[in-house]
């Protein structure tokens, strides 16, 4: 098929006394450009050729799948006051709705979580809060169509934080208009992802008059970033008295640090998830089937999925094996080791017994009334590797490098569910590239000894570099190994 240039070409004769072909001539680039934006155009509508997120977002949305907006992670802070603090400004002192809290650490910002005013005592308070911040704008419709169009400008906006009001009148949010229709007094809207960089958020209302004024609300979260896995102090915005005047706070007034939570803020639906969801229609999003399990969890981007399936003897029982994404490709190569060894030893990659019990009460939301789910930290093996080089010159020009190649493959497995490792290919390429000459051997915990598999994957269990386990000798008796990666020279 002929492209349009060539289509042009054709029928325009390429003389430089024609002015057609001079005026053809002159657009030549204009005309690639075309081109190249078309095929692109093209690629990025076809779900088997999309790249950017906003198009396999766009895909997923036409195919039945509605990708997630990022999640706000939420948690609870614990406050304790200053005899000091009453002692200048009464006693007992408030805390209003949607009151902001700042991360002294970071600077972000969470607010909070409740519609009830709280009470600032001598005893600990706890304070439920979620990280983002309040944004709102209005928009006076057109009533050129029977549904308005409005677009927002960022992609950071919480999943169900949108709000439309009218005046006391409410707009409420749906899947679809179709089979919804005279429900909620017809004042309804929809929320999708448009096509367009600038503009990614599109709003579909219906139910709206010409000329009325519509205010729109949303939270705005930094998603992953929100959460914590560490200890730290908040500052407040502001606390009030029972006259209600704003006291003015000094450093030592309050001491406000996380108590509990801040472990399930999301970057929404990820690329992998929605290539994994294009083609594949659930409607709404009830859980009570491995692949609605599924497809739910992947919606929060520090979650790896081992394994989910459905118990033997009872299909109502869904068993799920996680463990968190953490991915090292920022870390420098030669704190790669220490890194990894650090996250192993200490099982940073394993959800708490807390962190599983926030995300047991966010999946028991959703579940389907006759179904439930266990939920575990994602099952292990461990692996330790020796090399044995023919001298000590080799074995110390070549045994860091090799280290630092070994745990770089074993630390994609944190964040990369099908990642392979095929040490015998990698060990080989590496002895022709460096004219070097070395065996290894790779043991694995299950094996009690020398791996029987060709490559290394994550099918039921998580592998690791974890060399603290015991195998057994030609004598069949245990032998305890203390390193991970061991390099030594032939005696």
């Amino acid at each position: 098929m002929l492209n349009l240039k060539e289509f042009i070409s054709k029928y325009i004769p390429q003389k430089q006394t024609n002015i057609l072909w001079q005026l053809f001539n002159n657009t030549k680039s204009a005309l690639e450009y075309l081109d190249t934006k078309l095929n692109i155009l093209k690629r990025e509508r076809n779900i088997m050729t999309a790249t950017s997120n906003i198009a396999l977002r766009n895909l997923a949305a036409q195919n039945g799948i509605e990708p997630v907006m990022k999640v706000s992670s939420k948690g609870i802070l614990v406050i304790k006051a200053n005899q000091k603090l009453f002692n200048k400004n009464g006693y007992p002192l408030y805390i209003t709705p949607y009151t902001k809290f700042r991360n002294k650490l970071n600077k972000v910002e969470y607010y909070y979580n409740g519609d009830t005013t709280l009470k600032l005592t001598n005893d600990l308070l706890l304070v439920p809060v979620a990280e983002g911040i309040l944004e709102s704008q209005e928009y006076t419709t057109t009533g050129d169509n029977d549904i308005e169009k409005i677009y927002l400008k960022s992609d950071a906006i919480v999943e169900k934080s949108i709000v439309i009001t009218s005046g006391n009148k409410k707009f409420t949010e749906v899947k679809s208009f179709y089979n919804k229709i005279n429900d909620y007094d017809n004042r309804q809207f929809i929320v999708k992802y448009s096509i367009s960089v600038e503009y990614p958020i599109v709003i579909y209302i219906k139910g709206a008059t010409k000329g009325e004024i519509l205010n729109i609300s949303y939270r705005l979260c930094n998603g992953e970033y929100g959460n914590l896995d560490y200890s730290t102090e908040f500052e407040i915005d502001k606390i009030i008295t029972s006259g209600g005047d704003i006291v003015d706070l000094s450093d030592d007034d309050l001491l406000i640090r996380n108590y509990k939570g801040f472990n399930f803020g999301s970057n929404g639906t990820t690329t992998n998830a929605l290539r994994a969801a294009i083609g594949y229609n659930h409607g709404n999003e009830v859980l009570f089937d491995n692949e609605s399990y599924r497809n739910f969890l992947h919606k929060f981007s520090n979650i790896l999925i081992q394994d989910i399936y459905v118990d033997m003897n009872k299909k109502s029982i869904n068993h799920i094996y996680i463990s968190k994404i953490l991915n090292l490709e920022d870390v420098p190569e030669y704190l790669l080791k220490y890194e990894y060894d650090r996250i192993i030893d200490t099982k940073i990659y394993q959800f708490s017994n807390e962190e599983l019990e926030d995300l047991e009460n966010i999946i028991k939301e959703q579940e389907y009334a006759l179904s439930s789910h266990t939920l575990d930290v994602a099952r292990v093996e461990k692996y330790a590797i020796q090399l044995i080089f023919n001298n000590i010159y080799e074995q110390n020009k070549y045994s860091t490098i090799l280290e630092r190649l070994i745990y770089s493959e074993f630390s994609k497995f944190l964040y990369l569910k099908h990642h392979k490792i095929n040490f015998e290919s990698i060990f080989q390429n590496f002895i022709e590239e460096n004219n070097v000459s070395f065996e290894f051997t790779i043991f694995k915990e299950s094996d009690k000894g020398k791996s029987n598999d060709k490559f290394i994957s994550h099918n039921d269990k998580l592998p690791i570099l974890k060399g603290d386990f015991k195998i057994l000798d030609s004598k069949n008796n245990n032998y305890q190994l203390f390193e991970s990666v061991n390099i030594t020279t032939r005696k």
